[in-house]
């Protein structure tokens, strides 16, 4: 076959993107990642040469600051290298409320020299009375091209809460159980309740509390400061808790700006006589699909379980009593169910040794196909 000019042109094309091709490759692995622990520095350098960054301490306190205003303080960043080190970037894990910055040309440090890198702690951006958050320093040093200093804080308080926890104990089921704590305001601006919730949002749900509040402002004459609001919170524990240990989330909405709701906890213990599984690892059924769940009620003696039932109707509930010792309630997604997230509970009396126990089990229903049920 003759060669032809255009020939040779296309071969010297295929010769050229396959060169392209080869360096662009070679460059890619070749650039570092955020996860590497250390740099070479440039092969015209010694590692005495190469710039190296240190700091004095890895932990900076800044004790208790004020509520109303940012605190702010310096930290020495020392190059002990043999070239200029520069600090490419300095990242915050919270930029609401620690950050750290140099001045205008301070980031290029020459070797044995510092710079004070200036870090700010802001009440504003802090969740309660307690911030540890990092602060994350980029550079050319080959050696440590990132150190992390962590940054702690504590908020001078607005508000204090005694005791900490609603602590109810061992409660006997069926026993009523009711606890109280005081919130008491402690500066010259007054912090005020307004709703005490299990949810983290002030939105109201369909699903019936299983501990619930009573929220009474105290006069002036039993407060310890007669001018600061000051509010006693009582906790009762619904009749249809599950037996076994609890520990529960408890929020406080006030009408703080700097932050709200403030989380406390609700725990105890409730002791049955009989047990209540799920075959599932969790507190509640979670049912997707067409899939069903099954609770389980077994005692040491016979037990009996009456007048079942699904709250909102999401549910449907087949009860199989296995033994005068057991009882399975099987549930499943109703048929008539759109597509979507839906909350239920299945509520049921559980009797034993003359006596009726009320219990409650949540529901979320994941509807999202028509196949047939599995009757696992």
């Amino acid at each position: 076959m003759r060669i032809r000019p255009r020939h040779i042109i296309v071969a010297l094309l295929a010769a050229i993107t396959a060169f392209l091709l080869y360096a662009a490759r070679l460059h890619t692995s070749a650039t570092p990642s955020d996860n590497e622990s250390g740099l070479a520095p440039p092969l015209d350098m010694s590692m005495e040469q190469a710039p190296q960054i240190a700091l004095d301490t890895h932990h900076l306190d800044f004790g208790t600051i004020a509520n109303d205003q940012a605190a702010e303080t310096t930290v020495p960043v020392y190059n002990r290298g043999g070239g200029l080190l520069e600090i490419t970037d300095v990242r915050s894990s919270c930029p609401v409320c620690t950050i750290g910055y140099f001045d205008p040309g301070k980031h290029r440090i020459p070797p044995g020299a510092s710079a004070r890198m200036n870090v700010k702690v802001n009440p504003e951006g802090i969740y309660g009375f307690h911030s540890q958050k990092t602060l994350t320093l980029w550079s050319n040093d080959p050696r440590n091209p990132h150190v992390v200093l962590t940054v702690e804080a504590r908020v001078a308080p607005e508000f204090e809460v005694e005791p900490e926890h609603f602590d109810f104990g061992e409660i006997e089921k069926g026993t009523p159980a009711r606890r109280s704590l005081v919130f008491r305001s402690i500066t010259d601006s007054p912090v005020r309740i307004r709703k005490v919730s299990l949810n983290s949002d002030m939105e109201k749900t369909d699903v019936a509390p299983l501990i619930t509040f009573d929220v009474e402002e105290l006069p002036e004459a039993d407060r310890r400061a007669p001018e600061r609001p000051e509010y006693q919170i009582t906790a009762a524990v619904s009749p249809e808790m599950g037996g076994g240990d609890f520990e529960i989330s408890v929020f406080i909405h006030t009408d703080l700006k700097r932050f709200s709701p403030f989380r406390t906890v609700a725990k105890g213990r409730v002791i049955t006589p009989y047990e209540v599984t799920l075959d599932q690892e969790t507190s509640e059924l979670h049912l997707r699909g067409r899939a069903s769940g099954m609770i389980t009620v077994r005692g040491e003696r016979p037990v009996s379980v009456s007048d079942i039932r699904s709250e909102h109707g999401v549910v449907e509930i087949q009860q199989n009593r296995e033994s005068p010792e057991a009882t399975q309630i099987r549930c499943a997604a109703s048929e008539t169910l759109k597509r979507g997230v839906h909350k239920d509970a299945v509520l049921f009396n559980v009797e034993m040794d003359g006596r009726v126990y009320p219990e409650r089990i949540s529901v979320t229903v994941y509807a999202y196909e028509t196949k047939p049920r599995d009757n696992r």
